[in-house]
């Protein structure tokens, strides 16, 4: 029989500390348990967050896919009508992980195709997600290619965006070859670039139409340019050709 009282006394301590041990892991288990429940709203729009940026910078635009398809509203990742003309409405290119992304980034998306989707890669490293469109404008000679440097959100931060326009020339309604346009692709020897290139007819065009007459139809081929810069803005330029 232990009579000893110093064993007696560390036997209690022994008993304490395991009773403390398990009421701990007790709490720990019903705040896992409730925590959950009590934010759940706030998990799953954290989880639907990376999961859609994941979507997003991994999305691939084929070469040949048509920004423009003629109206079929059931045509996947193809959102709402744009054209000049009712007779020739088309739906356009908006995948539909980017329209989730630039909500939670606080913003509203354009009406216009989608051009550009994926994940690019600065020359120092960084890393941004990045979305552009090509975009009809009020001014009847130009159009507009507007691109979103989005930087990732995070479970404690929000996805922060950088905005970048460039006005090129083009008729949206009738001097742009709506549906000869094509995405813009990623260049595969270097990830913070990517080129996009559109058909369009010149003023010679335009006068020729209204006249009927085609035999002053002239067609221009502009290129443009995207840089993803270290600072996360991204440079676009423009270049035409015959």
């Amino acid at each position: 029989m232990i009579t000893d009282k110093k064993i007696l006394l560390g036997y209690g301590h022994i008993g304490k500390r395991k009773t403390i041990r398990r009421i701990i892991v007790c709490v720990l288990v019903m705040v896992c348990v409730s925590v959950p429940l009590v934010n759940r709203e706030y998990i799953l729009a954290k989880l639907s967050l990376l999961y859609y940026q994941h979507q997003c910078s991994t999305y691939e635009m084929l070469a040949d896919v048509p920004l423009l398809r003629p109206n079929n509203p059931g045509i996947s990742d193809y959102g709402d009508y744009v054209g000049g003309d009712p007779r020739q409405q088309y739906r356009f290119l908006m995948p539909g992980c980017v329209r989730f992304l630039v909500e939670r980034a606080g913003l509203e998306l354009e009406v216009g195709p989608a051009i550009f989707l994926h994940k690019m890669i600065s020359p120092n490293g960084s890393t941004r997600i990045v979305f552009a469109q090509f975009l009809p404008t009020t001014h009847a000679q130009f159009c507009r290619i507007e691109c979103l440097s989005i930087s990732p959100g995070t479970w404690l931060s929000p996805p922060s965006v950088q905005r970048t326009n460039l006005f090129v020339p083009g008729w949206w309604s009738d001097g742009v070859q709506l549906d000869k346009l094509r995405p813009a692709q990623l260049d595969p020897t270097n990830p913070s670039h990517w080129v996009f290139s559109y058909n369009y007819g010149s003023l010679a065009r335009m006068n020729a139409l209204r006249k009927a007459s085609f035999s002053q139809y002239i067609d221009k081929t502009l290129t443009v340019d995207a840089y993803l810069k270290d600072d996360g803005n991204i440079q676009l330029t423009m270049k035409q050709g015959q």
